[in-house]
């Protein structure tokens, strides 16, 4: 049997890349930034230049930044001050209550205007225009990835999305996958979207990791959600768990690798 190719595309960190190398297989990936691994086949630059290489399969990580679920509500703008006291004054005046305010200390008024001034907390109905923009941009990438049909088998990995992503990207999630089920106690959900391959199947055993990540504390079950503010997080919480990518080496390996030697020996 012919080496089967595989693109990873957008991974800077190499996981997946070389958990594919280790069967054997000619594996590449693929991100603006260098790898972190050196050794392995990397093409630091715009992936859509390598796209047409002749790759059985694909395993995407396309930027989940205006795509995901949290950042569903920045979409929009936030309450302005000033909009948060006219919106205190009119609840004082339609309730009768401007004297009684009036009267207060200046410590009672304010515990008032935060309980009254939840009301605007969050975002207004206001779209920010510039992350709509960046939204289709992104959904745009993302279905360019999906529809690369000469690939026959792709995987695109994303965190749980909202609906305007989904509806943009022309589909939901084909399963949801956990670090804790591949080895490593902690929590992250990840959607991945399969085109032509099976879904994951746990480790034997995650129920015991998943046990054990529970009694840890919270801020180490949940590490990536945890990660302070710098200018590194986006990688960290980019970075794919190193048991979620050798399951799919392990398992879409072999799934391919038998498709394509059927497909030889057909044309044999």
């Amino acid at each position: 049997m012919r080496t089967p190719r595989i693109l990873v595309a957008c991974e800077y960190s190499g996981m997946v890349r070389d958990a594919f190398a280790a069967r054997g297989w000619d594996a590449w990936s693929c991100d603006l930034l260098e790898s972190e691994r050196p050794g392995g086949q990397h093409y630091q630059g715009d992936v859509r230049d390598i796209l047409q290489e002749g790759w059985d399969g694909m395993v995407g990580h396309p930027d989940c930044t205006y795509l995901t679920n949290p950042g569903a509500k920045w979409l929009y703008e936030e309450w302005t001050q000033e909009e948060r006291f006219e919106h205190v004054a009119l609840y004082l005046e339609a309730n009768g209550m401007t004297e009684t305010f009036n009267s207060w200390t200046a410590k009672q008024q304010a515990k008032f205007i935060k309980r009254i001034g939840k009301t605007l907390a969050g975002h207004s109905p206001r779209p920010d225009l510039e992350r709509w923009r960046k939204l289709e941009e992104a959904a745009a990438f993302y279905r360019l990835l999906w529809e690369q049909d000469h690939i026959p088998y792709i995987a695109l990995e994303n965190p749980v999305m909202h609906g305007h992503a989904i509806k943009r990207v022309g589909g939901r999630a084909t399963q949801f996958v956990q670090p804790y089920e591949y080895g490593t106690p902690e929590s992250k959900r990840t959607g991945l979207r399969l085109k032509n391959l099976p879904k994951l199947t746990p480790n034997e055993g995650w129920e015991e990791v998943l046990a054990y990540g529970k009694t840890l504390p919270k801020k180490v079950f949940e590490r990536v959600h945890n990660l302070p503010p710098s200018p590194t997080r986006w990688k960290e919480r980019s970075r794919t768990f190193p048991g979620i990518a050798q399951a799919m080496a392990d398992q879409w390996g072999p799934y391919i690798e038998a498709r394509i030697a059927a497909e030889e020996e057909q044309a044999a």
